[in-house]
């Protein structure tokens, strides 16, 4: 069954434009019918704009963004994350739609999808890589940038704040809020091989100046980025059931 696919710019609650570093941008944005919210990243590129998981704005915080450049590329960064880029298409017909390789497919029943991440190339401050261990349903955007390297997860690496609800009492009962977590949900829907997942996180934590980790869902870790992604690749690398 082929997705409905609306392409009039649908507007739904967010915050304000703030500046993460030099040149990277985050919105804060509601999720129809979860507590969770989601988050765009945008990196300020000499050519144009990178937006990662596009949000619909207002035309107000549009303009902000705008004055910094047009929207060139745009990171689609699961199937699950597809909700706006067909409004990004039919806003601006001239970007380039980006996306895991083993989301290509889904994402491609919404909106046309012109490079898959190992297709993308980079760009002279970005560039995306599939995560071992989800079989390339997933990746992490790395961002060069005055102050060091912005990791940008998606779902994967979450850092959800204690929320209300039975849903919520669930996710602080196994642990998956109140810290940074590779969640119940994510081993479930998109880790394949836990050990190999484990095994890039450590990688990713010995990058050479890790300023920050930018979760899918969540407030981003500049508190030490390197050993929070060391301990999650402990905790998923632990035998089942263990953490």
């Amino acid at each position: 069954m082929r997705a409905v696919v609306e392409t009039d710019w649908r507007v739904l609650p967010h915050g304000p434009v703030e500046a993460l570093a030099g040149g990277v941008l985050r919105v804060e944005g509601d999720v129809p019918g979860m507590k969770i919210r989601r988050q765009m990243i945008v990196v300020v590129e000499r050519d144009g704009l990178l937006v990662h998981n596009p949000m619909c704005l207002d035309e107000a915080a549009m303009a902000s963004l705008r004055s910094k450049g047009e929207p060139t590329w745009v990171v689609v960064p699961s199937a699950f994350h597809r909700l706006d880029v067909a409004r990004y298409r039919a806003r601006f017909p001239g970007i380039t739609v980006v996306t895991p390789r083993g989301a290509r497919r889904r994402v491609s029943k919404v909106a046309r999808v012109d490079r898959t991440y190992d297709e993308f190339g980079g760009t002279d401050r970005c560039r995306l890589e599939h995560l071992r261990g989800t079989k390339d349903r997933e990746g992490v955007l790395l961002v060069e940038g005055a102050d060091g390297v912005t990791l940008v997860f998606n779902d994967v690496v979450m850092n959800l704040p204690d929320f209300g609800g039975l849903v919520g009492a669930v996710y602080r009962w196994i642990g998956d809020s109140g810290r940074p977590a590779v969640t119940r949900l994510a081993r479930l829907a998109i880790v394949s091989d836990r050990r190999a997942l484990a095994d890039h996180l450590r990688a990713l934590a010995d990058t050479p100046g890790l300023a920050r980790v930018v979760p899918g869902h969540g407030a981003p870790i500049v508190d030490d980025p390197a050993g929070t992604l060391r301990t999650l690749a402990d905790r998923l690398a632990a035998p089942a059931g263990s953490g």
